[in-house]
């Protein structure tokens, strides 16, 4: 993958201010909850159990790059594994706007990204507090004290506003915005996160398995994660040579099935000879 990344920086791909999402992807599973590295989570597909992978990615031509991906355990910390993603981030691209999932709406997380000093969004989770003030007038922001029963409570600015269908949406953020511009922050996030074509293309480069072994299993992860990359990044280069309205452009399938002509075939498992 690192491979693929430098290739994209000598191209051009992750140059000036980039966009920057950091989500938790989880990929379910349907085995015994003690095996190595599975965590309970909200039931889905039928079952509880997932493997979860923490992931930061570079908005590139309207996909996303994966920059990096962390496992993460029952146990992990989330402000250490969003700390390690944006050093890693920071080493390659020039942060613009950070676009955080909803899971690290926490008072350590927010911590880091204020010490970062980096620009982010993310959703704020309606607990107690955040719910009365989306039940206040709309659209507004204001300033937003958070973890007020802790030693060290975080600061930011709650933003407050209806998105298109009139459903109230609460963010925390430090971007400074009027609250005539509070739409254009719910766009930036609606346009920047709500990326869905990238999910359902991983998945087709994603090989299916029965195993419950934990290591094949990321290894198919964090490989279909590599042919996402390479396929974005080749539909990159084709824009940069025929032009960015050119109606050139590689289809997923088609990626697939070139790949599929171009990678060796495995060699046969040995056969017992008597």
């Amino acid at each position: 993958m690192e491979r693929i990344i430098e290739i994209a920086v000598e191209d051009g791909a992750l140059e000036g201010e980039v966009d920057v999402a950091i989500d938790i992807t989880d990929w379910r599973y349907y085995g015994d909850k003690n095996d190595p590295m599975v965590v309970l989570t909200q039931a889905k597909k039928g079952t509880n159990r997932a493997f979860l992978l923490a992931t930061v990615y570079a908005v590139v031509d309207g996909e996303r790059f994966t920059l990096k991906a962390i496992p993460m355990g029952p146990f992990t910390s989330k402000e250490d594994v969003l700390e390690d993603l944006l050093d890693y981030a920071e080493e390659i691209v020039n942060i613009g706007t950070l676009y955080v999932d909803r899971a690290f709406f926490t008072v350590d997380c927010i911590r880091v990204l204020k010490q970062k000093e980096i620009k982010f969004l993310m959703p704020a989770t309606k607990n107690g507090r955040v719910k009365k003030e989306a039940e206040k007038d709309c659209p507004r922001i204001e300033e937003f004290k958070y973890g007020v029963n802790r030693k060290n409570p975080v600061t930011f600015n709650l933003a407050v506003v209806e998105d298109d269908e009139g459903i109230v949406r609460t963010f925390a953020t430090n971007h400074n915005v009027e609250k005539e511009e509070l739409e254009r922050l719910f766009d930036m996030y609606s346009f920047r996160w709500g990326i869905e074509t990238s999910y359902r293309v991983k998945h087709m480069f994603r090989a299916k398995t029965r195993t419950k072994k934990y290591e094949p299993r990321i290894f198919l992860f964090l490989f279909s994660v590599c042919l996402y990359n390479l396929w974005v990044l080749v539909n990159y280069q084709i824009s940069k040579r025929f032009g960015a309205d050119s109606e050139i452009h590689m289809t997923a399938k088609t990626f697939t099935d070139r790949m599929v002509k171009v990678l060796p075939l495995p060699e046969p498992p040995p056969t017992n000879r008597s």
